[in-house]
């Protein structure tokens, strides 16, 4: 007999497609045709979202926490929870795309530079607890294992920091610029937890970060050399003869 009604919720589809089942499967489980499944994915704009590796988005996962990193500083939440991270260096945007196998978008700007997008169509709770509408000024550092805040540390410098040009002074080799006064004490914690100094001033727009430690630079750039800004890698290839 028909069922009438059926109550299907979206977070259950989700959690359907982050186990990795096909849309045949899903009909098995909820006992629904593969004509009611795909209505509802298509009700609660899920398409494409089984394609994304969902499963590699934990903070075990190096490569997450320097998409993380990129998150916190360059990122933001659409109003139908989906991530997004928008900026103007193509390879690194082509290398979290093909990890995690999620959606490139290039946006071509009339007089001005091009972006390169990253969008997922949906945001796990890690995303959602990392800032709050007001970003700017409510970024956080998510929990993660500290074998990981290598990772992380980059996707930050590389967002929103900088390195000096090789020959300059070495007194603040590494800048980081944040309005989030949060953000601003859990990084020093993060670093210095690691073993590096840092120090933090008050800066027009918030709160410059900086030091002058090569062994931190190193630290940063240490492994998964594949997953760079190549602007600011060629910087740091340059400072640690590498």
């Amino acid at each position: 007999m028909k069922r009438q009604n059926i109550k299907i919720e979206k977070q259950r589809i989700i959690e359907l497609q982050n186990a990795g089942l096909t849309q045949v499967k899903m009909a098995e489980v909820l006992e629904v045709s593969t004509t009611t499944i795909e209505r509802r994915i298509k009700k609660f704009g899920l398409q494409g979202y089984s394609s994304v590796r969902y499963d590699r988005m934990n903070v075990e996962d190096p490569i997450f926490c320097y998409l993380l990193g990129w998150f916190c500083t360059d990122g933001y939440l659409t109003k139908g929870n989906r991530v997004s991270i928008r900026i103007y260096d193509e390879e690194v945007i082509v290398q979290l795309t093909e990890y995690f196998n999620c959606k490139m978008y290039t946006i071509p700007r009339k007089g001005k530079p091009t972006l390169y997008e990253c969008y997922f169509p949906w945001a796990p709770e890690i995303f959602r607890n990392t800032f709050d509408v007001q970003k700017t000024n409510s970024v956080k550092v998510p929990p993660m294992p500290i074998k990981n805040s290598d990772m992380f540390l980059r996707g930050v410098i590389e967002g929103d920091g900088c390195i000096r040009i090789p020959g300059t002074s070495r007194s603040t080799l590494i800048r980081i610029f944040t309005n989030s006064p949060a953000f601003n004490f859990m990084l020093q914690t993060l670093i210095s937890s690691n073993g590096y100094t840092i120090r933090s001033r008050v800066d027009r727009m918030g709160w410059e970060l900086s030091t002058g430690d090569l062994s931190f630079l190193k630290f940063v750039y240490t492994r998964h050399l594949n997953f760079v800004c190549k602007r600011k890698f060629s910087r740091a290839k340059e400072w640690l003869s590498i």
